[in-house]
């Protein structure tokens, strides 16, 4: 008898608050239609304004997506792809250690990527993998590029989100690409260009 009791009670309880949010539901729409009624020049202006707000944050969202997606195609390769969608193009080449990381390392050895920003890649291209996940390119290229490659990368991104060139070491600059990839642009002691393309925290 009591626990049928209490059912009762709490089936009454929920009717009453569905009872309630129908109530207020109600009485902010008929508030929203007094005030469209005696201010429509004003509700109007509102509407135009969340209109013109949704547009700029939706394109602007979609530069974004298109600036970085067009960079990914350029460098040809994107962190956290699997090993094998590349497994019959690479060469391996050892394996490091990156504080207390394994890495295999690989060179790939298609022939259908050679030049990057119309300069040709010396050595080769050189992904590593952990746990047959990609987390770092390396390009590298003869010679002082990095005025020419800055400029070029840059084209590739928002205009919000350009390489930050180092203070404190000349010929280095880094953007992050996205929540998961850093790129990183500098001259190395021996007077050669580098760009690497990694995963943060690498």
């Amino acid at each position: 008898m009591k626990e049928r009791t209490i059912k009762y009670l709490i089936v009454i309880g929920l009717l009453l608050v569905v009872f309630f949010c129908v109530g207020l539901i109600g009485n902010i729409l008929n508030a929203i239609t007094n005030y469209i009624h005696h201010h429509p020049f004003i509700f109007s202006i509102i509407i135009i304004s969340c209109i013109v707000i949704y547009v700029n944050i939706n394109n602007t969202v979609t530069v974004k997506i298109a600036d970085r997606i067009e960079l990914y195609k350029t460098l040809k390769f994107e962190i956290g792809e699997q090993y094998e969608n590349y497994e019959f193009d690479l060469k391996s080449k050892g394996e490091k250690t990156v504080n207390g990381i394994y890495y295999d390392i690989y060179l790939y050895g298609k022939d259908d990527f050679k030049t990057l920003f119309d300069l040709p890649i010396s050595r080769g291209i050189l992904l590593l993998f952990n746990a047959d996940i990609l987390s770092a390119v390396y390009y590298r290229f003869e010679g002082n590029h990095f005025e020419y490659l800055l400029k070029q990368l840059n084209k590739g991104l928002p205009h919000n989100n350009k390489m930050e060139i180092d203070p404190f070491r000349v010929y280095r600059a880094t953007c992050n690409l996205d929540s998961n990839t850093v790129v990183e642009l500098l001259v190395k002691k021996d007077g050669n260009t580098g760009i690497a393309m990694k995963k943060k925290l690498m």
